[in-house]
């Protein structure tokens, strides 16, 4: 496929008086390796969601990571597709850089997942076929547009898979690849911090957990993409039955030992 060759467009900002948090613990979705998710309200948009990101960054002045970060924004925003969740614009919201998209009110992969094993529900296969191709659509899509660098998501799980009222899959998050500068620097261990399930290690192609320097590229993309499949279609997270040490399972994946299918 040829790769896109677009400039960069420029986000829409959006006064933060704009947007209002609700009145009770709604506010707080989540935190990942770029800082906060907060549900809030704007009169235009109505429900979105602001994804908080630090405006403070070393060795680099507040106007200069303010123009840096609207310029990594920009190539965000050239992801304008069906199965990529929909950013809105940017604001710079108590006291962080925010970045608006798009509610999506039936969560994500994982709580679909969890949700159909508490229940004792096996998801009809053409709703997990359809939303693997979802994933794949998207992340096609992600995977050539071309800028002065390669674009890729960086942390493909079923987190970040997030599902909409027609079950209509988007990737969500792929911002942490695109806004380099500003994740690097915002909690960084939180990925290892959360539920087991959930831990990006266990999505992590062996090349980048033996190398913790390397960034991400496609090839790693699609490693993620094929664990996401292994889920969706064995009812198990990888590594499920392994032994709960983290290190020793990260060990296993560099070595190249595969999840079982049992």
């Amino acid at each position: 496929m040829n790769q896109l060759k677009i400039s960069l467009p420029l986000p829409t900002w959006y006064e933060p008086k704009s947007c209002k948090t609700f009145a009770n613990d709604r506010n707080f979705l989540g935190r990942g390796g770029f800082g906060e998710v907060l549900l809030c309200f704007n009169q235009n948009i109505g429900p979105c969601v602001v994804k908080c990101l630090p405006t403070t960054l070393p060795n680099m002045t507040k106007e200069d990571a303010c123009q840096r970060f609207t310029e990594e924004a920009g190539i965000i925003l050239l992801a304008n597709h069906e199965n990529i969740v929909n950013v809105y614009g940017i604001t710079q919201w108590r006291g962080y850089f925010g970045l608006i998209m798009k509610y999506m009110e039936m969560g994500n992969l994982t709580n679909m997942l969890k949700l159909a094993v508490s229940k004792r529900y096996q998801i009809p296969f053409d709703v997990i076929l359809r939303i693997n191709l979802h994933v794949a659509a998207g992340l096609t899509f992600l995977h050539n547009i071309r800028n002065e660098e390669e674009v890729v998501h960086g942390d493909l799980k079923p987190l970040n898979v997030l599902i909409d009222e027609n079950l209509t899959a988007k990737l969500g998050d792929f911002g942490g690849s695109c806004l380099k500068t500003f994740t690097r620097s915002a909690y960084p261990q939180a990925s290892r911090d959360s539920g087991r399930r959930e831990n990006t290690s266990l999505y992590t192609a062996p090349e980048r957990l033996q190398d913790i320097n390397m960034s991400p590229t496609k090839a790693s993309d699609v490693y993620s993409f094929s664990m996401i499949i292994y889920e969706t279609l064995t009812d198990h997270y990888p590594y499920e039955n392994s032994p709960n040490d983290l290190t020793l399972i990260e060990h296993n994946i560099i070595r190249d030992v595969k999840p079982t299918l049992e």
